[in-house]
């Protein structure tokens, strides 16, 4: 059957720009890995989550240029089948939240005051600090040359864990989203006072890397590092393989040929991408033409997430377009929703990155974005897309539907994404973990 958009061959990419750890799952090697620095990456889970996908691809690569390769994670989800065979799964176990409260202050007592209000005295502290004697069991045991870790809290934990162990492994620490002013207006208390933490703890890293120039500049007033320890590193959004990715089926009559266009979004549910203001802008354009809005998502059934899809259905009921309204799940392989797609449409109030902008452009698909630091670079400030003010519905609409009228540039889009690929992301993580890493020690394969 044919379908909308269905994809020739798309051009080639253009590089333009302890115990924790021993009784772990292991699966290993087909070959053997020449004897280099261990990389370790530290993951909160295995599900379709932004920071996830980039840590996981970047494991891939590294183990690709031989690299011995460690995964920590205490999650499952979906995505560890995408790791490679000779990609160590370390599997750790949260500890007691109170006991882990006593290492953090143990950790760094001199940066106690700092430590109190995020991580000692609240109901509910920083996520991910029960993962801190675990992680600092395995760093001693394990002893990697570098540690890569994502997300605040995971960073945090890295650098209380590093110091508990007292190892020299060298910490990358990865900021995928802006540090502004709605992490100190935040309500939960734990995040409130995260910004003195990262200042306090940040400090122990031998790199810092913002996922963007508009990331890595905040991470610099905010941290009051040198400049030199912050970095700059796209994410490896475009994996090797999007061409054959891209031309896969899509199992739903919508993006086949004969059918209206359709908007396309994926993400996380929550009130950061704000899909609400997308629904609504989609009506505006369905009152003018034939279109559909898909949004790729997902939600466990009870959680937030699934309530918050509820309520974009209830919405979608309320502005009388339910019928060309559909939530799918989430899926391994987005591109080949986003080859057929009428337009990609990011509705986000905060992105750092945006790493489904250049996925959409690899597969030659036309975006809509609001104007937030990560798609504002990705697009080239409306170079390669529409941009639109955060929260502005009518804009949102007209940009919609201009973008749908216009001819489809898909050989340019692809090759201004080919800066976004895996390899050239990977290079550049390699040369840093060169730099800060400490002196190799004998490990498995």
């Amino acid at each position: 059957m044919l379908q909308r958009g269905d994809p020739g061959v798309l051009p080639e990419p253009v590089f333009l720009r302890g115990r924790y750890a021993a009784r772990a799952a292991v699966q290993h090697a087909s070959h053997v890995a020449p004897v280099r620095g261990l990389i370790a990456l530290f993951v909160k889970n295995y599900q379709y989550g932004g920071t996830q996908r980039v840590l996981l691809r970047l494991a891939n690569k590294l183990f690709d240029y031989g690299y011995p390769v460690h995964v920590v994670c205490p999650g499952t989800g979906p995505l560890e089948s995408t790791l490679k065979d000779g990609v160590r799964r370390v599997k750790i176990v949260p500890g007691n939240q109170l006991h882990a409260r006593a290492l953090a202050l143990r950790a760094n007592s001199a940066a106690a005051a700092d430590l109190l209000l995020p991580l000692v005295l609240p109901l509910h502290p920083l996520k991910g600090l029960p993962l801190l004697g675990p992680l600092a069991t395995y760093l001693r045991e394990a002893r990697p040359s570098v540690l890569i870790s994502g997300t605040a809290s995971l960073n945090v934990v890295s650098t209380l864990a590093k110091r508990l162990a007292d190892v020299d492994t060298g910490l990358v620490l990865t900021e995928h989203v802006s540090t502004d002013q709605r992490r100190v207006t935040d309500w939960r208390f734990a995040r409130r006072y995260l910004p003195s933490l990262m200042r306090r703890t940040y400090r122990d890293a031998g790199a810092i890397v913002g996922v963007s120039t508009g990331v890595a500049a905040d991470l610099r007033t905010l941290l009051k590092v040198p400049v030199e320890r912050v970095r700059c590193i796209y994410n490896p959004a475009v994996p090797d393989n999007i061409q054959s990715l891209a031309r896969a089926s899509v199992p739903h009559r919508w993006f086949d040929i004969d059918q209206p266009p359709v908007i396309l979004s994926a993400g996380r549910a929550g009130r950061t991408k704000d899909f609400a203001m997308l629904v609504r802008a989609f009506a505006r354009v369905r009152s003018e033409r034939p279109v559909r809005l898909v949004i790729l998502s997902s939600g466990a059934p009870g959680s937030a997430a699934s309530a918050h899809l509820d309520s974009l259905r209830t919405l979608a009921r309320d502005l009388g377009v339910a019928e060309d309204f559909e939530i799918l799940d989430f899926t391994a392989n987005p591109f080949a929703y986003m080859a057929r797609a009428g337009v990609f449409a990011s509705s986000s109030t905060s992105e750092g990155f945006g790493n489904v902008v250049a996925e959409a452009l690899a597969c030659g698909c036309p975006v809509v974005s609001t104007r937030t630091d990560g798609p504002i670079e990705v697009l080239e400030n409306g170079r390669y897309g529409r941009l639109v003010p955060v929260g502005d519905v009518g804009a949102m609409a007209a940009a919609l539907s201009a973008t749908l009228s216009a001819p489809r540039n898909s050989a340019e889009f692809v090759l201004r994404a080919a800066a976004f690929g895996e390899d050239r992301a990977a290079r550049a993580y390699e040369l840093l973990c060169r730099e800060v890493g400490a002196p190799a020690h004998a490990v498995e394969a």
